[in-house]
């Protein structure tokens, strides 16, 4: 299954080797906007300001999660030259930024960031 998937990948040529890393942000906000905005601002204010350690520790598992698969879309494409990205591989990263923007969303609107902001802590 392993040797199938490896020859199907190498007949995905179309397109140009070594754009892998400009495709992938510009697929990322031809589909999803300015929402990708709102996904960053929740991750740095929660990187930046962001207290409580089971919040980082998920933020952070779903960043590396993302940009684990970045990198391996990026070495693929544009370094090895296996295959060309497209949408639909490059859409995989979307429920991990997803999910680190919840991470981090979660600890804004639940006023743990706020508070301490609001009484001085910060």
């Amino acid at each position: 299954m392993i040797a199938a998937f490896s020859e199907f990948s190498k007949t995905i040529t179309q397109g140009d080797f070594g754009r892998g890393h400009v495709f992938v942000g510009q697929y990322l906000w031809e589909t999803e906007g300015v929402s990708i905005l709102g996904w960053m601002a929740f991750t740095v204010v929660c990187l930046w300001y962001g207290r409580q350690r089971e919040t980082r520790r998920r933020l952070h598992f779903w960043l590396g999660a993302a940009a684990l698969l970045y990198l391996g879309l990026v070495i693929c494409a544009d370094v090895l030259r296996v295959f060309v990205v497209y949408g639909r591989t490059a859409r995989i990263l979307v429920p991990f930024l997803c999910l680190a923007a919840a991470a981090a969303g979660e600890e804004i609107f639940s006023r743990r960031l706020w508070r301490g902001y609001f009484s001085g802590e910060y």
